[in-house]
C-alpha cells in the first residue's frame, strides 16, 4: 500500500486550480475515487482539505425512498432523481 506521495497544487492560466496526485497514490487499491469522478472539497479550519465523494443517494422529500444522484454541476450543486418522479438539487 502506497498511501503517501508528494502532489503539487499549480493555478493555470485560465484561473482553475489544479490539485496533482501521485500516481502511486492513485493506483493504490484503497484509492476511493475513480477517474472524472467530481469529488466535493472542503477547506477545514485547521488549513487542510478535505475531498470526498458526493453521496450518491439522498432522502426523497417527497416520498421519502432513495433519490439516485444524476449529475453535479461545476459548483458542486448535486441533482438528485427519485423513482416516484420527484427531482431535487442539493
Amino acid at each position: 500500500m502506497a498511501g503517501k506521495g508528494r502532489g503539487r497544487i499549480r493555478k493555470r492560466s485560465d484561473g482553475k486550480w489544479m490539485l496533482y496526485l501521485p500516481t502511486a497514490v492513485c493506483d493504490d487499491t484503497h484509492f476511493p475515487f475513480t477517474r472524472n469522478e467530481q469529488v466535493k472539497v472542503t477547506l477545514q479550519e485547521d488549513k487542510s482539505l478535505r475531498v470526498e465523494s458526493f453521496t450518491k443517494f439522498d432522502d426523497c422529500p417527497n416520498c421519502h425512498g432513495q433519490g439516485e444522484l444524476q449529475e453535479t454541476d461545476i459548483r458542486g450543486v448535486a441533482e438528485y432523481k427519485c423513482k416516484c418522479g420527484e427531482e431535487w438539487r442539493k
